[in-house]
């Protein structure tokens, strides 16, 4: 991969880094505790591909102006002939008599031949490096065409990450992915599930309401209103209301889910985000159903997606 290509390539993902955690989709990913890390990260990107796309203008100029014969100081000039010294005020009257050229010397001595035959052979070998240079540039150019036209085909899906942040998980995952197992049976003691705080209806995440409906053996929701919010999966002739639960990041997502009965919200189409308040059937969440209780709705809302998609 050309260099340039590698210098863009960290100008774009570090500044899509950045602008993901600043603007909050980076919670389509990962946790809320990982963005100042992400954070980091961007910022270092940045400062990289900065710094070499710096260096590179600065060699470049030094190389084109060396090129160029262009230098601080007089005296570093390098002379047309390395091996002959710089200025001819500094050969010995002789010698510089001596090596002195008259054309007319040439053609009484017949020097013409000898110095036309160096011309031609100067042209020759002129003509012979000219083409080796061209089968060398042209080989590379026609070597190196499709490669990197490849490696500049890699900014495009940084490119689009930086203007247009792909979407959270949503029903498809729930679909493909087996639903989330809740807590063990270890975990089904009194301590595990206290009482559910007073109220008419009481709010609780889905992957505490998917655990009590499992394991718990105190019945803490018997009889209780909750109210969940979630997405719509249409799987199985059947309407749930899910979410997805993640340990780290987007990638070791798992689904919990709710069954949603009566088929009020059989008409709302998939990812469609719900807040649902019910009571959840005792003994319907089991392992032969992925640990997927019925809900009872009794109120069914319409909301938007939240910022943050997933539960912890």
């Amino acid at each position: 991969m050309r260099r340039e290509t590698q210098n863009v390539l960290l100008i774009l993902l570090g500044g899509a880094l950045v602008k993901i955690a600043l603007n909050g989709d980076y919670l389509r990913y990962v946790k809320p505790a990982q963005q100042p890390w992400i954070i980091a990260g961007g910022a270092v990107m940045l400062i990289l591909g900065a710094a070499a796309i710096v260096r590179d203008v600065l060699t470049a100029r030094a190389v084109a102006k060396a090129g160029h014969g262009v230098y601080d100081d007089p005296a570093d000039e390098i002379p047309a002939n390395p091996g002959q010294p710089a200025f001819s005020d500094d050969l010995p009257a002789d010698h510089a008599a001596e090596h002195s050229h008259d054309p007319g010397d040439a053609r009484r001595h017949g020097d013409t031949r000898n110095h036309d035959a160096a011309h031609s052979h100067g042209d020759a070998y002129g003509q012979d490096v000219h083409a080796h240079g061209d089968a060398h540039g042209n080989g590379d150019a026609h070597g190196h065409h499709h490669s990197a036209r490849s490696a500049w085909l890699l900014i495009v899906p940084v490119l689009a990450v930086f203007l247009v942040a792909p979407p959270a998980l949503g029903a498809d995952s729930v679909t493909r992915t087996e639903a989330r197992l809740p807590a063990s049976a270890a975990t089904t003691s009194a301590a595990a599930f206290p009482p559910l705080p007073a109220g008419a209806v009481v709010p609780m995440a889905m992957n505490e309401v998917v655990s009590r409906a499992g394991w718990d053996a105190n019945g803490t929701m018997n009889g209780r209103t909750v109210e969940i919010s979630g997405f719509v999966v249409h799987t199985g002739g059947q309407t749930l209301l899910a979410r997805l639960v993640i340990s780290c990041c987007a990638a070791d997502a798992a689904p919990v889910t709710v069954h949603l009965t009566g088929g009020e919200a059989d008409r709302y189409p998939s990812d469609t985000w719900l807040r649902v308040a019910g009571q959840i059937v005792p003994g319907t969440a089991r392992e032969a159903n992925s640990y997927t209780p019925d809900l009872v709705p009794s109120t069914i809302e319409r909301i938007s997606a939240p910022k943050d998609p997933y539960e912890y």
